[in-house]
């Protein structure tokens, strides 16, 4: 794995051993021609330590063959994967283009548009617990504090929470009389889903179908993706969110473990970041 937190594959998510091996969009391309469709539900949402235990002592497979030799194979193929191969399948998801030169550029959180509110969200999850959390901060066009939330949520992925905050940030938006709303997340799988048709066999699709049941309502929603470096704020929350007990709670006030973010944030900061050209 890189250096960098970012999964190198994909530019999309934070780059951990389960990242790597089974929630990367690249690595799961695999596993959609290994693991059998009814069974998909059971490999996509098991927690780390739990999917490998699944996999080597139960058949999640297509055909009766050993399913622990063809587990053990795919993981070896997905680690193996070279540069040269990854770039070819950038370059077949964007049409044969030739991507530019990366360059530095300075990143940091940008207000909404007057009459409109940004919610930035995120989730997390502590494989140590067992548990994810996600959180969000919902602010002005003078980027300040109108209201936020933080939500755990038990066990699950981090894809789960990630797609959990947005369907909890919607809520807590509705709630708030909010009709025009930015919802933004550095999660760039979770905005995919939610901005693309998906199919009623997803393992995710209840919870998307939630967010378009959400969306359908009488106000404007917008969904974007954005850099980490835009998005401490809601980070911080979702970290926030493990002391609470479980279940959705709305904050009235911005916690003391927000105020430096918020003050960052208003104030322009931000840091260089190597993006694509």
């Amino acid at each position: 794995m890189a250096a960098t937190d970012t999964c190198t594959r994909c530019n999309g998510a934070p780059e951990d051993l389960l990242h790597t091996l089974r929630d990367c969009p690249k690595a799961k391309r695999i596993w959609l021609n290994l693991v059998h469709l009814g069974k998909w539900h059971i490999f996509i949402c098991a927690s780390r330590l739990n999917w490998f235990t699944i996999n080597l002592s139960r058949n999640l497979g297509f055909s009766s063959n050993d399913w622990d030799v063809v587990f053990a194979n795919a993981i070896i193929a997905i680690l193996k994967l070279s540069s040269d191969s990854i770039r070819a399948m950038d370059k077949s998801i964007v049409g044969g283009s030739r991507l530019g030169p990366s360059v530095n550029r300075f990143i940091c959180w940008n207000k909404p548009e007057k009459g409109w509110v940004k919610f930035n969200v995120d989730g997390a999850r502590k494989d140590n617990l067992s548990l994810t959390t996600c959180g969000g901060v919902a602010r002005d066009s003078e980027g300040r504090f109108l209201t936020g939330f933080v939500h755990k949520l038990g066990d699950g992925t981090v894809l789960n929470a990630k797609l959990w905050s947005m369907l909890s940030a919607l809520e807590v938006a509705w709630r708030a009389g909010f009709k025009k709303v930015v919802v933004e997340s550095d999660w760039l799988t979770a905005m995919k889903l939610v901005n693309d048709f998906v199919q009623a066999m997803h393992p995710c699709s209840t919870i998307i179908f939630q967010i378009h049941h959400w969306v359908a309502f009488d106000w404007e929603i917008k969904f974007v993706h954005v850099h980490r470096e835009e998005n401490f704020a809601a980070d911080a929350l979702g970290t926030y969110a493990f002391s609470w007990p479980l279940g959705l709670n709305t904050l009235d006030d911005a916690p003391a473990c927000l105020h430096q973010f918020l003050l960052a944030d208003i104030e322009g900061r931000g840091c260089l970041r190597l993006c694509g050209g």
